[in-house]
């Protein structure tokens, strides 16, 4: 992300001293780019920081360990017995194949 900023600040420099129409528009799409790639993983960094301050302040421990999930065992009901939840509409129950009741 900061190498793509850098290289779109010199692409722009680099532009301004030239005037080179070309250079400018691709200071401009790396400055987009670099602005989809942060958007991507600022959530994650933030997340990362949250964790860090909360070990940090004692919060938890340690970072909840990774674990396999527990085994699933597959439904043997039948669907049509358990009709989906409509919220009343009876319209939509029809669109599945239930009857309206």
């Amino acid at each position: 992300m900061f190498f793509l900023q850098y290289f779109a600040c010199l692409c722009s420099i680099v532009a301004c001293l030239t005037g080179s129409e070309e250079l400018n528009d691709l200071s401009q799409c790396l400055n987009c780019l670099s602005d989809t790639v942060m958007c991507t993983v600022c959530a994650c960094m933030q997340t990362q920081h949250k964790l860090e301050l909360d070990k940090r302040d004692g919060i938890i421990s340690a970072f909840p360990a990774m674990t396999v999930p527990p085994v699933q065992q597959m439904s043997r009901m039948d669907p049509r017995a358990h009709p989906p939840s409509v919220a009343g509409n009876p319209q939509i129950a029809v669109a599945y194949g239930y009857p309206a009741r």
